[in-house]
């Protein structure tokens, strides 16, 4: 599945592209597809949208939202640290069957990548 994600900042794309996590983290090979239950409280909550500097040092949020849409992506990392491209395996993907603004998804911040690029 390829997904897009517009990240934070320079950390959190240089923590996803070095780690090759879904969020930056280490990699668990074992982490579970997130449930819609798990999610609910940080879907729109999880204060992703504002900007960090360069540099900032983030926390790792137990999962990251990305979208099928990468003009959506642009939209979250123009001004902040830029678009990242994933491709990950669909078992750890849950995609929000209700969310036609964003065409998100959820995946753990550990789950590993099978390819993650800058563009």
């Amino acid at each position: 599945m390829r997904l897009y994600r517009g990240v934070r900042n320079d950390v959190e794309m240089n923590n996803i592209l070095t780690n090759g996590s879904a969020g930056g983290r280490p990699v668990n090979a074992a982490a579970a597809k997130p449930t819609v239950d798990q999610t609910k409280a940080q879907k729109g909550t999880s204060g992703e949208c504002y900007p960090l500097t360069k540099g900032q040092v983030i926390t790792i949020p137990e999962f990251v939202e990305y979208t099928t849409d990468i003009n959506i992506a642009k939209q979250f990392g123009v001004h902040r640290g830029g678009v990242v491209q994933i491709e990950i395996e669909d078992r750890y993907v849950l995609v929000l069957a209700h969310d036609p603004l964003e065409s998100g998804c959820f995946i753990r911040s550990e789950a590993p990548v099978v390819r993650a690029a800058r563009i």
